[in-house]
Parts: C-alpha cells; structure tokens; sequence
C-alpha cells in the first residue's frame, strides 16, 4: 500500500490474526522524509503494527475491511511521521469484485 505520491510505503506485513471484525499483523513502513525536499529525500523505514478494522459485505458477498490503523513500533521516531495513523481504506469502483 503506498500513498499518491509515493512518499510513503507500507509492505511486508504479516498476519498475525484475523477475525470477523478485525485483522492484525506487522510490517514495515518506508518515508520520504522530504529533506531538503521530496524529490531528493532520504527514505527510512520503520516497524508499525497494522489493523484492519470495520469490515462491511459487499455486493459479491465477500467482507472487506474498510479502516486501517497503523502504529510505529520502536524508536526513533521522527516528528515528520506520525505515531499512529487511520485510514479510510479505499476501494476501486467498476472492477467487478469487492465494494464499490
């Protein structure tokens, strides 16, 4: 998973459970820390901890989770990435599978 511009990165995760509402695991978070600025920036990485969580059925029948929440694990932590995060997760209209 990786935001619009590419800055920052998130791959690697292992799953750790995973239930009807909630899915757990451990990854790997890559940032541009965008100094001096993003197109030169140095990346870092970091471990977070992932979950999924909100799950919905969609039109196939299958559940998706619509949040994720992710946390940095360890130090240090530069004041340019956030601690904890939550996300909308998004979905891709007009594919036939999964929620619009």
């Amino acid at each position: 998973m990786a935001c619009g511009d590419g800055g920052q990165w998130l791959f690697g995760i292992r799953w750790s459970s995973r239930t009807g509402t909630q899915a757990l695991g451990r990854g790997t978070l890559s940032q541009n820390l965008c100094v001096p600025y993003c197109a030169v920036g140095k990346r870092v990485n970091f471990r977070v901890s992932v979950r999924l969580f909100r799950p919905r059925v969609c039109f196939n029948g299958r559940t998706e989770f619509t949040r994720m929440a992710r946390r940095l694990l360890g130090k240090p932590r530069p004041p340019v990435v956030a601690t904890t995060e939550t996300l909308a997760v998004p979905f891709e209209p007009g594919l036939g599978a999964g929620c619009p």
